[in-house]
């Protein structure tokens, strides 16, 4: 603030654009932090007025501790990629998969099964799911008396009705798959079984008269509701990258009201990256905020990420 006062952005990659400052990988957490001492050196140059800066002519109001005395740490040679948490990620036995399988077996149809799926969609909206979302699933299926075979039916209908949704302009665009993709995986179905859901879908669609609408689980009535967005939108709209501007202007289009921060009081949280562990999200968390995937808003304001 003090180098460039009139810069509206305080991310770290509009700083680093500003400054010609590289930045690979952003949210990388090895780039993030060269890129962070990159600018901290420049913001330093500048106060300073010299090319050598020194922290202890900076204002800074606690004491700088001289570099003989930092702490000698040998490195580990330990590494863990993203790539490989990416893989462990999708080979860990999914919480919804490990639900149903803990249900009693006997196949009594429940008529309350649509309270079930209210719930798996609220909890997939973000498309992750923590424990405690799996245990508030268990704890609704042992109420209502839910069996194996009818969370399993109710998963399957949840699948088939999303892949309708993407299904309605005649193509699944790659945004679209990966959401899908994510999908099966939480809800433990393999790839086989999503052939299959396809193939009903597909059937589903064309058996559907023009003026039929595809069943949806969301909220019909936006209007006076407050969305605030976190993280770099990755979807495509009309062919064009989403942008923050963009998704406001829908956002307002739909009677959204769009915040730029996370009180109790808003009613969603988009987020670009389901996983995401930004301030916003784990405030939204914290206070029980219903936290969206970037598809799934969208879809709630009518439009399909192409």
């Amino acid at each position: 603030r003090k180098v460039t006062p009139t810069l509206p952005s305080r991310k770290l990659e509009e700083l680093c654009r500003h400054w010609g400052i590289a930045l690979p990988r952003a949210h990388s957490a090895l780039d993030d932090a060269h890129a962070t001492a990159a600018l901290l050196c420049e913001c330093s140059r500048r106060l300073c007025g010299t090319s050598a800066p020194k922290l202890n002519r900076l204002p800074v109001t606690e004491p700088v501790l001289p570099r003989r005395q930092w702490p000698a740490l040998a490195k580990s040679g330990k590494c863990h990629t993203r790539a490989q948490a990416a893989e462990e990620h999708i080979e860990q036995r999914s919480y919804v998969g490990e639900l149903v399988r803990r249900l009693p077996v006997s196949a009594i149809v429940s008529p309350e099964a649509d309270d079930y799926m209210i719930l798996i969609d609220r909890v997939l909206e973000d498309r992750r799911v923590t424990q405690e979302e799996s245990d508030q699933l268990a704890s609704l299926a042992k109420e209502i008396g839910l069996t194996r075979q009818d969370a399993m039916s109710v998963h399957w209908r949840y699948l088939v009705d999303l892949i309708c949704a993407a299904l309605e302009d005649g193509i699944i665009t790659q945004p679209e798959q990966e959401d899908l993709d994510d999908v099966r995986r939480l809800l433990d179905w393999s790839e086989d079984d999503y052939a299959r859901a396809l193939a009903e879908a597909t059937s589903l669609m064309k058996d559907r008269t023009a003026s039929t609408t595809v069943p949806s689980h969301g909220d019909s009535e936006l209007a006076g509701k407050t969305v605030c967005f976190t993280g770099a939108l990755q979807c495509r709209i009309r062919g064009t990258r989403a942008t923050r501007d963009m998704a406001h202007a829908v956002a307002e289009e739909a009677g959204l009201i769009v915040r730029k921060g996370v009180t109790k009081s808003l009613d969603f949280l988009v987020v670009a990256d389901p996983d995401s562990l930004s301030g916003k999200a784990q405030t939204a968390h914290r206070h029980g905020i219903r936290v969206i995937a970037e598809p799934v808003f969208w879809r709630l304001v009518g439009i399909d990420p192409a």
